[in-house]
């Protein structure tokens, strides 16, 4: 079964598409998901996907970030990938949490 961490902030204070693309576009190690996928009769589509990025940590370790109504998604995080997902809670002033709501955070 998955399951998903997300950076959040209190319902008054969502998260931003443009607060997450910012951050996003500025760091290295994401890069902006297209969305370009083939169908099973070949052919080629593009769906639009603003605010999932690829992030690529240490040693090959990758994880999609998906932005969606004011946070930022990791579907069964690694541990490099929850660190990083700290990290960006903190430029965010945000924070972690888990599907049923324990805070991840620096050990």
């Amino acid at each position: 079964m998955a399951y998903a961490l997300h950076i959040e902030r209190p319902q008054n204070a969502p998260i931003s598409l443009e607060e997450w693309l910012e951050l996003a576009r500025s760091d290295a190690s994401f890069s902006p998901e297209t969305g370009d996928l083939t169908s099973p009769s070949g052919e080629r589509v593009h769906i639009p996907v603003a605010g999932l990025f690829l992030w690529q940590g240490p040693k090959g370790v990758v994880a999609l970030f998906d932005w969606r109504r004011g946070k930022v998604s990791v579907g069964n995080p690694s541990e490099a990938a929850i660190a990083k997902m700290v990290e960006v809670a903190g430029h965010l002033k945000a924070a972690v949490f888990g599907d049923e709501g324990e805070a991840y955070g620096p050990d």
